[in-house]
């Protein structure tokens, strides 16, 4: 498998923090550990690559027990430490099911905790930040390098609902003129998961923007998620072997969700797109 990574995602709407463990080693692919910060005033992240598995050569890493425990040390002038942890707000769960599983036999995607609260300590470029009450997910993707093209939205609690989350993948195929997706939430109280026919999607999506309707179990659901470029990172795969591919993300995206005649607004989200362009006018996120 040539991408296997562990994402931690949290946002309390004006500040946002996005980290990933990528752990494939296959071919020129090397683990890595990245984080990134998104606020008002600015955007940046870093990344580290390792020889081997070892995601942690000077230290224990700890992953489980809704805890991550680390430090790292890019420069000798630059300093990341973080303790972390979260109160899980849904069970945990695989996003694919049903014949979305033919997208590709092989992979697999795990909401870890898709609508978690998180409580801790970062800090980030020598500045420490207290994290109090943030949102968002933790989750897990293996898969091989066959997607071309997609876009990806989360969000995590609505204003007036907290226990409201949605997670959706719009993939590169299409079924009927509407694109494949994958699609798991709780909204107004209830379990989202499409297990026969898969979730679709017509509108518009890009780097930005998702904006239109979805369909799922029998239903529709409109979306509008839309964030920042100014607040969008730029990564590239280094996992992907057959050709360069990029993602550019933002963790301050806002969504609203239209289903059953209401909406459900939320300023914690994210919005990420993957392409093969290497589009200018992005930070990128920086190699240690």
């Amino acid at each position: 498998m040539d991408h296997k990574e562990i994402f931690v995602c949290l946002s309390n709407g004006q500040k946002a923090f996005w980290i990933r463990y990528l752990l494939s080693t296959r071919n020129e692919a090397t683990a890595s550990f990245m984080i990134a910060m998104f606020d008002n005033d600015d955007t940046s992240g870093f990344r580290t690559h390792y020889d081997t598995f070892s995601m942690n050569p000077n230290g224990e890493t700890k992953i489980g027990g809704n805890t991550i425990d680390n430090a790292k040390r890019y420069a000798s002038d630059i300093e990341n430490t973080y303790s972390i942890s979260w109160s899980n707000g849904e069970n945990g769960m695989s996003a694919i099911s049903g014949i979305t599983g033919l997208l590709d036999l092989r992979s697999q995607y795990y909401l870890l905790s898709p609508n978690a609260r998180f409580n801790g300590q970062i800090t980030y470029l020598n500045e420490s930040y207290a994290i109090k009450d943030y949102r968002g997910m933790v989750g897990y993707i293996s898969q091989p390098d066959y997607l071309m093209h997609w876009t990806w939205m989360h969000m995590s609690g609505a204003t007036d609902k907290e226990d409201t989350w949605l997670d959706l993948l719009i993939s590169d195929r299409a079924l009927g003129g509407k694109k494949i997706s994958l699609l798991s939430g709780r909204i107004n109280g209830k379990l989202i998961r499409p297990l026969g026919l898969p979730a679709t999607f017509r509108g518009n999506e890009d780097i930005s923007i998702i904006e239109g309707e979805l369909s799922a179990v029998g239903k529709k659901f409109m979306i509008k998620s839309h964030a920042d470029r100014d607040r969008t990172i730029k990564v590239k795969y280094d996992a992907v072997r057959k050709h360069d591919s990029y993602c550019y993300n933002s963790e301050l995206a806002v969504t609203s969700i239209n289903y059953n005649g209401r909406t459900y607004d939320s300023n914690i989200s994210f919005i990420e797109h993957g392409i093969l362009d290497n589009l200018q006018g992005f930070k990128e996120v920086s190699i240690k």
